[in-house]
């Protein structure tokens, strides 16, 4: 019971850091919109997916936003100090896993070195943004990974997931709905003129 109410705990940070540290919306701002607009993008084109070239792209968001992170470890105090790497040891390795692993994707969508299904999932907008989120939470709020990061990161991507999966059901059905219209709206149109026609025989005959 413990465990599971540590991990909703850290959740709510997750949730409510952006209000604590303002400034972090500099930077998960854009990542959140864009992250937004693709979604949306895929739900209203459906038969379209990610690309090996889009694949590639995300993957090199992790790098470029651990070396911003490290930047920002590196001025926790003023002025700047490399003691701060020293002090953070935990932080700095969560941040250099990360940035290896979008070394590793970067280089697998490069070379195409994966399954296609495989590397389109894990370089899909939304598991690289839940973890590039939780690193931001982390060094913008200056606490250490725990334990719970992880499930708390788990649960985050499990609720945003649900979250898009809903939207698109929205998206996807206002769209058939609106098509499903235009093609009554056709069929209507279509069929005036014979029945004018067929209406003047009947007139006509009589």
């Amino acid at each position: 019971m413990d465990f599971i109410r540590n991990v909703i705990s850290e959740l709510g940070q997750y949730l409510i850091a952006p209000f604590i540290e303002p400034q972090m919306w500099w930077v998960i701002g854009p990542v959140f919109l864009v992250m937004i607009v693709l979604a949306l993008y895929f739900a209203t084109h459906e038969t379209e997916k990610i690309g090996w070239n889009t694949a590639l792209t995300n993957s090199a968001v992790l790098v470029f936003v651990g070396i911003d992170l490290i930047r920002n470890v590196f001025n926790y105090t003023n002025p700047a100090d490399f003691n701060n790497f020293f002090d953070n040891p935990y932080k700095l390795l969560v941040i250099f896993i990360i940035m290896l692993e979008g070394l590793l994707l970067s280089y697998s969508a490069f070379r195409h070195a994966l399954p296609e299904k495989l590397m389109f999932f894990i370089a899909s907008p939304l598991v690289i943004n839940v973890q590039v989120y939780v690193l931001i939470v982390l060094v913008y709020l200056r606490v250490d990974p725990t334990r719970y990061t992880i499930f708390a990161a788990l649960l985050l991507f499990a609720i945003l997931l649900f979250a898009f999966w809903f939207l698109s059901r929205i998206i996807r059905k206002n769209r058939a709905l609106k098509e499903n219209g235009i093609v009554e709206s056709f069929a209507v149109h279509t069929s005036g003129p014979e029945n004018s026609v067929e209406n003047n025989n009947v007139t006509t005959a009589s």
